[in-house]
């Protein structure tokens, strides 16, 4: 069954439980993993796997999490809808996604669109964010990595953001946001870097 935000909402202790890190390898420790009969395969084109995981909480007596695990190394490659990634038809069992020990700089086009994803943990490798790639979850709270430099058409539009940190974190290297990039989010304050060079068109649109 789908894992309920709401009760990790009530279980959780601090505000960056139901949050997507970028770049913060470690930030809550490690996870005990649950013998089961798991879903994944190869990524096309790639040296990168992916598997379904069941995942323990690592705190208290909290339910079983189903953690989309990616591993390997090079970059995901772009597709071009959300239903044609490997994980899609498997979207309403995956809670959360860990790809922490992935040598990846680039995240893929519409890579994670759609899957109501209440938490991602991503490697400090990654520089780009493909387009609609993270949009349409629910991460409340996003910190972004300083070595972050491209954020792409619609990455995080619709996601449910409220806070959104790391960007103007002093040696930052952010140049571009694409248009619509966090668009329809809850945020009321964006501090932005000076290396910034591009804002895309209604990139904070429709932020309340």
């Amino acid at each position: 069954m789908k894992f309920k935000q709401e009760l990790l909402r009530k279980t959780a202790a601090v505000s960056l439980v139901l949050t997507l890190i970028l770049g913060i390898p470690g930030v809550f420790g490690d996870f005990a993993h649950v013998a089961a009969d798991n879903i994944g395969g190869a990524i096309d084109g790639t040296d990168l796997t992916w598997e379904i995981v069941e995942t323990m909480w690592p705190w208290g007596d909290a339910p079983i999490i189903m953690e989309l695990q990616i591993t390997g190394a090079g970059d995901m490659p772009n597709f071009a809808s959300p239903e044609d990634t490997p994980w899609w038809e498997h979207r309403d069992n995956i809670d959360w996604l860990r790809m922490q020990q992935v040598g990846m700089a680039y995240i893929g086009n519409n890579a994670f669109r759609n899957m109501g994803l209440g938490n991602a943990f991503t490697g400090i490798s990654i520089t780009h964010i493909g387009d609609w790639a993270f949009a349409g979850n629910d991460f409340e709270f996003i910190s972004i990595s300083h070595r972050v430099t491209h954020i792409g058409v619609g990455a995080f539009a619709d996601s449910n953001i409220r806070s959104l940190a790391g960007l103007h974190a002093r040696g930052g290297s952010l140049v571009s946001i694409g248009d619509y990039a966090f668009r329809g989010n809850n945020m009321r304050s964006v501090t932005l870097p000076e290396s910034l060079e591009h804002i895309g068109a209604e990139a904070f649109a429709s932020n309340t």
